[in-house]
């Protein structure tokens, strides 16, 4: 007879899992905020990273909006990419020209991009 046997770190629940859906298919364009993140080390740990403003183009659509060098972002459209949860920023802000991106800015303000076309 075969008999489950529950472990303590296998007893625990992991909660809700979100499944971030693409925004964009494969192929189709994906639009430009107008601005670049700072690079970070291969070996900073992943739950280190963040999304720091390092440029902003004067000719892009991010210049408007209000956001700074050195902003960091925490939240696309009110999804947490901070910590853990960084890998979420690249499919968020992969979305075709025309979408409309709120970003959560660690300054506590939000500011509103349109993607540009490419």
């Amino acid at each position: 007879m075969l008999q489950l046997v529950r472990t303590p770190a296998a007893a625990g629940e992991l909660g809700d899992l979100p499944i971030l859906r693409k925004r964009v298919k494969s192929g189709d364009a994906v639009g430009e905020l107008g601005l670049n993140f700072a690079a970070q080390p291969d070996t900073l740990a992943f739950d280190q990273r963040e999304y720091k403003v390092s440029w902003i183009d004067p000719a892009g659509p991010a210049v408007k909006s209000g956001i700074e060098v050195g902003d960091i972002v925490t939240t696309i459209d009110g999804i947490d990419i901070t910590g853990t949860n960084s890998g979420n920023a690249y499919a968020q802000l992969r979305a075709a020209p025309g979408t409309r991106l709120v970003l959560g800015l660690e300054r506590g303000v939000s500011v509103t991009i349109t993607l540009a076309a490419p």
